[in-house]
C-alpha cells in the first residue's frame, strides 16, 4: 500500500478507534487486570478463605504466588472472564502498535525488519496469552498430572507473551527515539528486569514441575499456615523476583515512553520529535536536481508570453484601469520582514539563504486582488549593501546558466543589462491559500490558455478540436480551480477574513539549498470584516473580463476601506512566514497542481512579516514588477513552469505599462 493510502487509512480507524494509541490501550487493559486482581484477591482471602494446605501452586512453584487466588470459585470464573475481557483490549493495541510500526517504515524512521519482529511478536503475544484461560478454568490437582500441567502452562503463556512483547517494545523504541529521550533509562532497566526476572520465575517453576513429575514427591508446603503467611528461607528469594516482575510489569506499561508518539505528527511538536523528543532532530528531505532544464523553462515562458502579448492589447483587456489576468491592486504597504530562532526547527542542510541565520529586513508589500475576488500578497524584501550582486542573488546565476547553454539567445529570455537588470532585492509572490497550481505542468498551461482565447490564425474548427482533444486536460484545470475556490471561498461565499486574517501562499516549490519548499504567510490576527457575499454573481460564463470587473468592484467595497481601517484602528498586522519542506515523494517536485501533503511535512513558521499600522494605502504611479528570480541564489523556483514566470511577468509588465502607464490600482480612471 503506498505512504498515502496508508496516512488515509489510518486516519480512517484513528476516527473510530477507541483509544488515542497504542499504550492508551494496554494501560487501559492493564487498569483492568489490576482491579480484576484486586477483586478476586478480595473474595478468596476475604470470603472463601480456601484452606491452602493442599495447594499444588504454593508447593510446586515453592513461594506464595499472588495468582493462587484464582484457583478457587468464584475467583476463577472472575479471574477467566475478566481475563479474557482485557485480551479484547490488548489485542486491539497489538494491532495498533503493528499499524504505527508500519507507517514509521514508510516514513523511514525503522527498518523493515524491525517491523517484521513487531509482528512476530505480535503474533506470538496472540497466540500464547490465550492460554492464560487455563490458570483460571482448570483446577490443579496432584491426583491428576495434566491438569497441573495445563494450569502451569497457561500462567507461563501470559508471562512470556507479555515479556516479549515489551523487549520488542523496546527495540522499536530504539529505532525511532533517542536514548536521551526523559524516562527512557529508567523504562529500559523496567523492560530488562521484567524480561529477566520473568525468565527466573517461568524456569523456577517448569523445574520444580519436571522434578516433581520425575519424583513424584510432594514438595514441602512455603508457608507457616498456623502462623499466618510468612517468608523464609530461600523461598523468599523467588517471592520478591515475582513481586518485582509484577512491578516492572505495570511500570512497563504506564512509564512506556513510546506513549502518544507518532510517526506522522507534526515535526515541532513532542508527538513526533523535533529537538527534544525524536532519535533524528529534524525530519528527512528530498534533494533536488543540481541544474534546471533551461531550454524547456526558456521555451515554455515564450510560448505563454507569446499567448499574452497577442490577447492582451484587445480593447477591452485594457479599458477602466483592467488587467483580468494580473489583478488590480488595493494597496503598497511598509512592512519588516524578519527570519528568527525558529529556523532550529529546519535541517541544518537547508538553512540557507534568507534561512541561514536571523536577521531583519525592510520590505514592501503590495495587496492586489483578481478574478472571482481572491487577493494576491507579493512581498519585496529589500536586501542589504553588503549582498554581492554576482556572486549571492539569483538573477546572474541563471543568465549565466542560459548564457552558457545551447538556448537560441532570442529564448533565453530578457538578458539584456538595459532591459532587465539586477537589484538587491527579493520578490515572495502568494495568493490567498493557494497551495497547489490549477496546471499539471506548462504544457498544460498552454493548452488552457489557448481555450481561453483562441489563438490568433486558428480557425473554428481548429480550435473545437482543440477543447476535444484536452478534454481530459481541461477538465482537469477546471476541477482543480474549483477545488481552489472551495478553499477560499467556502460556502460558496467570500470568507469572513479581512485581508489582514488571510492566509497567502506560494503555491509552486523553490529550491532551499539542496531541498525543496513551498513558502507562505498566516496571519496571527483575526480580521473579521464580517460575513462576505455569495461569488457564485461573480462568475459569468464564457465572460473573464466581466467576472473580473466585477470582483474588482466588490473588492474596492469590501477590502479597500477594511484594510485603511485597520491599520489605523489597530496598529501592526503581523503574518507568521512558514515554509513547508519537501520530505516524500508525494512532494512532486515537478507536477504543479501536486498536493503536497501536510500531514507528512506541515508548514513550519521562521519568521514574520510585520506590516506598519499608522500608514496609509498607497499607489505607486511607476509600480512594481515583481520576479521570482528576484531572490538569493538559494531560493531558485524549481521546475520549468515556476522558471518561465520570470520572462513572463517581465514581457507581461512591459504591455502593461506601455497600456496604463502603471500597475492597474482600484480607483484609476479609463484608459484615454
Amino acid at each position: 500500500m503506498k505512504p498515502l493510502a496508508l496516512h488515509q487509512l489510518g486516519e480512517q480507524v484513528q476516527a473510530s478507534a477507541p483509544f488515542t494509541c497504542p499504550e492508551s490501550g494496554f494501560k487501559r487493559g492493564a487498569l483492568v487486570l489490576l482491579w480484576l486482581g484486586i477483586l478476586t484477591f478480595g473474595i478468596t482471602w476475604g470470603i472463601t478463605q480456601p484452606d491452602l494446605t493442599d495447594s499444588p501452586v504454593l508447593r510446586l512453584e515453592g513461594y506464595v504466588n499472588l495468582m493462587v487466588a484464582g484457583d478457587y470459585v468464584p475467583g476463577n470464573y472472575l479471574g477467566g472472564m475478566g481475563w479474557m475481557g482485557c485480551l479484547a483490549i490488548f489485542f486491539w493495541s497489538i494491532w495498533a502498535f503493528y499499524a504505527r510500526a508500519k507507517l514509521s517504515a514508510e516514513e523511514g524512521l525503522c527498518s523493515d525488519g524491525v517491523v517484521t519482529l513487531v509482528t512476530i511478536s505480535g503474533w506470538a503475544f496472540v497466540c500464547l496469552t490465550p492460554f492464560g484461560y487455563l490458570w483460571f478454568e482448570v483446577h490443579p490437582s496432584f491426583d491428576n498430572e495434566v491438569s497441573l500441567f495445563a494450569h502451569l502452562q497457561g500462567l507461563v503463556a501470559i508471562y512470556v507473551g507479555c515479556a516479549q512483547w515489551f523487549l520488542v517494545q523496546w527495540i522499536f523504541a530504539r529505532a525511532v527515539l533517542p536514548s536521551k529521550k526523559h524516562g527512557f533509562s529508567s523504562w529500559t532497566a523496567a523492560v530488562w528486569a521484567h524480561t529477566i526476572l520473568t525468565v527466573i520465575v517461568c524456569y523456577h517453576m517448569e523445574a520444580n514441575m519436571i522434578q516433581y513429575m520425575r519424583t513424584k514427591v510432594m514438595p514441602p508446603l512455603p508457608i507457616h499456615t498456623e502462623h499466618g503467611i510468612r517468608f523464609h528461607g530461600p523461598h523468599s528469594l523467588m517471592q520478591m523476583c515475582d513481586l518485582c516482575r509484577w512491578a516492572t510489569f505495570f511500570y512497563c506499561v504506564f512509564g512506556s515512553v513510546l506513549d502518544g508518539w507518532s510517526p506522522i505528527a507534526p515535526w515541532q511538536e513532542s508527538d513526533r520529535g523535533g529537538a527534544t523528543f525524536h532519535g533524528r532532530k529534524w525530519p528527512p528531505y528530498v534533494k533536488v536536481p543540481e541544474k534546471e532544464e533551461e531550454a524547456l523553462s526558456a521555451s515554455i515562458a515564450k510560448q505563454i508570453s507569446e499567448y499574452f502579448e497577442e490577447n492582451y492589447d484587445q480593447a477591452e483587456a485594457t479599458n477602466c484601469g483592467s488587467d483580468e489576468d494580473w489583478g488590480a491592486t488595493i494597496a503598497n504597504l511598509k512592512a519588516t520582514f524578519e527570519i528568527d530562532k525558529r529556523i532550529e526547527f529546519i535541517h541544518p542542510d537547508l538553512r540557507v539563504g534568507f534561512l541561514k541565520q536571523p536577521a531583519k529586513y525592510e520590505a514592501q508589500v503590495r495587496v492586489s486582488l483578481t478574478t472571482l475576488a481572491w487577493a494576491r500578497m507579493a512581498v519585496r524584501v529589500n536586501l542589504p549593501d553588503a549582498v554581492n550582486e554576482k556572486t549571492q542573488l539569483l538573477k546572474p546565476q541563471i543568465q549565466s546558466a542560459r548564457a552558457s547553454s545551447n538556448i537560441p539567445a532570442s529564448e533565453r529570455g530578457l538578458m539584456s543589462d538595459a532591459d532587465d537588470q539586477t537589484h538587491k532585492v527579493a520578490d515572495f509572490l502568494l495568493q490567498e491559500d493557494l497551495k497547489e497550481y490549477l496546471a499539471t505542468d506548462g504544457n498544460h498551461l498552454v493548452d488552457i490558455l489557448h481555450q481561453k482565447h483562441k489563438p490568433k490564425g486558428w480557425g473554428q474548427l481548429r480550435y473545437l478540436w482543440h477543447q476535444w482533444w484536452n478534454g481530459t486536460a481541461l477538465a482537469e484545470a477546471k476541477d482543480n480551480l474549483d477545488h481552489q475556490m472551495i478553499r477560499t471561498s467556502p460556502e460558496g461565499r467570500l470568507p469572513n477574513s479581512g485581508i489582514f486574517g488571510k492566509r497567502y501562499y506560494g503555491g509552486l516549490p523553490f529550491r532551499l539549498g539542496p531541498g525543496a519548499c513551498k513558502w507562505g504567510f498566516e496571519a496571527r490576527q483575526n480580521h473579521d470584516i464580517g460575513q462576505g457575499p455569495d461569488v457564485h454573481q461573480l462568475r459569468t460564463v464564457g465572460k473573464s473580463l466581466s467576472e473580473f470587473h466585477a470582483a474588482r468592484n466588490l473588492g474596492d467595497e469590501r477590502y479597500k476601506h477594511t484594510t485603511e481601517a485597520y491599520l489605523k484602528e489597530n496598529g501592526d498586522a503581523v503574518f507568521d512566514f512558514v515554509v513547508q519542506v519537501a520530505t516524500d515523494e508525494y512532494h512532486d517536485l515537478l507536477k504543479a497542481s501536486a498536493v503536497w501533503p501536510e500531514d507528512l511535512s506541515p508548514y513550519i513558521p521562521v519568521g514574520t512579516l510585520t506590516i506598519h499600522g499608522g500608514q496609509g494605502l498607497k499607489n505607486f504611479d511607476d509600480g512594481l514588477v515583481f520576479s521570482p528570480w528576484n531572490n538569493l541564489k538559494e531560493h531558485r523556483p524549481l521546475g520549468p513552469l515556476n522558471n518561465a514566470r520570470h520572462d513572463v511577468y517581465k514581457r507581461h509588465s512591459n504591455l502593461r505599462t506601455s497600456a496604463m502607464k502603471q500597475c492597474p490600482v482600484l480607483g484609476m480612471a479609463k484608459r484615454k
